[in-house]
């Protein structure tokens, strides 16, 4: 289920996008997995990220989980997704999006970014380190022809 604007990735503007309703919850909340700082290399104008983010629900999960009036099923379903979006948040382009001359609107986190193999960079960082140390030997093949 896609629940937001830009196929999930921006949040919805009403209250739904940053709820905080359990397991009857069942919107993916794509936009809570990341919080792309931007930045730029070339003075390309950046756009601040969306306040509903992995760094705003993560603060609301560990507030919720300390609170002694939030129900055992609240906590639950937190501890569940804190777990998850700390996780999230170490991925590198989870972090952070640059915005280019080529890519006035940002890169997606790396969405929309092609590593040289031609593979899309938030994939291959999705699909995890084994995909790509699977890689590496084509594209040191790849480099060492080029020179």
């Amino acid at each position: 289920m896609t629940d937001g604007p830009n196929n999930g990735n921006t949040p919805p503007s009403d209250p739904s996008a940053s709820q905080n309703i359990g397991y009857a919850d069942f919107n993916r909340h794509k936009y809570w997995h990341f919080k792309n700082v931007p930045f730029s290399d070339d003075e390309t104008a950046t756009k601040e990220p969306p306040s509903v983010n992995a760094q705003s629900e993560i603060e609301l999960m560990r507030t919720a989980l300390g609170a002694s009036g939030t129900s055992d099923d609240i906590k639950s379903y937190d501890l569940v997704w804190l777990v998850h979006l700390v996780g999230d948040v170490h991925q590198p382009r989870h972090a952070v999006a640059r915005f280019s001359k080529p890519l006035p609107n940002g890169d997606a986190g790396g969405d929309l970014l092609k590593l040289e193999s031609r593979c899309w960079c938030s994939s291959a960082c999705d699909n995890g380190v084994r995909t790509a140390l699977n890689n590496v030997p084509s594209i040191l093949a790849s480099s060492t022809t080029q020179r």
